[in-house]
């Protein structure tokens, strides 16, 4: 079984679900109004002190959109303690002025989501008008106020042939490091949304001419077999992948379910009972998403199984049903 270190590299505590757009891919498939079971900030202290046991290298607070919850600074000052962001929704919440209180509870970075390189792709696959130029202007204002920005691109046929403009346009917004996505059919997303395995191939190939010319660090997430391409290409592949199901995530969603992560929702307790380090460290699933041996397919073959540990496991489970089966989305066939 590979080795996991009881530090997780990344943990998301979906706030809320509420969101007053309605994105066409929304993993979450987010809601307009709060639900009255969301864990409230009386609740919260205790598992968020659980949480900073754990030492995460991030904390990430996204929803839904966490702007939504008015007490949203006051959780953020329980968690000073760690490394904390905010996934913020490109909507008229984000104003100059709401950073700022974020910033001074004590947020280090804010993360943006941008699909496109301008409002055609970016809002018309967001299904929201002006969220592009929104997303512009916070970026702006979240560098004027000290913090990190992170950039999120979420990948598929809507943008898979315009990644060197996008590349452009991230560029010039000088953000502390961008990461992308290839969309997994979750939430309101449907299959429609997914990659061909071929076309991520393709991406892989963008990803590493793309990566090279940055000032700032480009990774992949859900996708480690980014990692088999980068040996047969004669790329390193230290520092290209992002934390996905299987590699250091824990997510809680806004009623307190602990799982993986966002996309691989299998519900392994409850953070209002149980500690969440805990769930992370010993429950059977999460053990299980970090031990590649069992993974079929065409991927129990393969001589690149124990580099990328049979790519995305939210997707093979998404996409198949079955979790131990190959990801879809890589297009190698082995001997």
């Amino acid at each position: 079984m590979k080795e996991i270190s009881p530090r997780p590299e990344r943990v998301c505590w979906e706030v809320t679900r509420a969101c007053e757009v309605a994105c066409l891919h929304c993993r979450a498939a987010s809601v307009r109004c709060r639900d009255t079971v969301e864990i409230p900030l009386a609740e919260a202290g205790r598992m968020i002190d659980r949480i900073s046991a754990l030492k995460p290298e991030e904390f990430w607070l996204v929803g839904g959109d966490p702007l939504q919850r008015p007490d949203l600074e006051e959780v953020i000052r329980r968690a000073r303690g760690m490394s904390v962001g905010v996934l913020a929704a490109n909507t008229d919440r984000l104003t100059p002025e709401r950073l700022r209180s974020l910033r001074d509870a004590g947020v280090r970075r804010v993360g943006l989501k941008l699909d496109g390189p301008d409002a055609a792709t970016h809002d018309g696959f967001r299904g929201v008008p002006g969220a592009f130029e929104t997303a512009l202007a916070a970026a702006e204002e979240i560098r004027s106020l000290g913090m990190d920005l992170c950039i999120d691109t979420l990948i598929g046929p809507w943008n898979h042939g315009e990644l060197n403009d996008l590349a452009e346009r991230v560029a010039a917004l000088d953000p502390a490091g961008w990461e992308w996505t290839p969309a997994i059919p979750v939430g309101r997303a449907v299959r429609e949304t997914l990659c061909t395995a071929e076309e991520i191939e393709d991406l892989f190939g963008a990803f590493f001419s793309i990566r090279k010319g940055l000032p700032f660090p480009l990774r992949i997430c859900e996708a480690p077999q980014v990692k088999r391409y980068a040996r047969q290409h004669g790329y390193p592949v230290e520092g290209i992948t992002g934390p996905d199901a299987a590699r250091g995530t824990l997510f809680i969603d806004h009623q307190g379910a602990v799982s993986p992560n966002g996309y691989l929702t299998v519900p392994c307790g409850n953070a209002r009972k149980t500690d969440p380090g805990e769930l992370y460290r010993n429950h059977p699933f999460f053990l299980r998403t970090r031990d590649a041996s069992g993974v079929g397919g065409k991927c129990a073959r393969c001589e690149f199984l124990k580099l990328c540990g049979g790519g995305s496991r939210a997707r093979a489970y998404i996409v198949t049903g079955d979790f131990d089966a190959a990801d879809p989305a890589c297009a190698f066939e082995p001997v």
